[in-house]
């Protein structure tokens, strides 16, 4: 496995972010939990990686599984944005800790083509 990180993370067109350690809805578990869950994953990717991980993406991402207070931690644990799961484009003045993130299923080129026209006039 770390090996194939490191051969993604070798591609100039591709970033790697963090996702937590365990896949929990971090606004459903305590201040310690989340903590350890956004420095720990941090901290591991760095170690592999060898350079700064500075983003961030919610589990499961939907509006449910994060928090303001969250959003805080995120911020205290180093990152700099975070992605929530939202079929939307990007706006100004969105906090950096709360960015869409548009959720791709295995869809034909034809509709995945649609999604992105609806999602960017919305």
């Amino acid at each position: 496995l770390r090996e194939e990180l490191l051969e993604v993370a070798a591609d100039p067109r591709v970033s790697i972010g963090s996702h937590g350690l365990s896949h929990l809805s971090l606004a459903r578990q305590e201040p310690g939990v989340v903590d350890r869950e956004l420095r720990e994953s941090k901290a591991c990717l760095e170690a592999v990686l060898g350079r700064e991980v500075p983003w961030y993406a919610y589990s499961y991402g939907w509006h449910e599984d994060y928090s303001p207070a969250v959003m805080e931690q995120v911020r205290r644990a180093g990152y700099r944005v975070a992605f929530a799961t939202t079929d939307r484009v990007v706006k100004g003045g969105e906090s950096p800790f709360a960015l869409p993130r548009c959720l791709v299923r295995n869809w034909s080129g034809e509709e995945l083509g649609g999604r992105m026209e609806a999602w960017s006039v919305d």
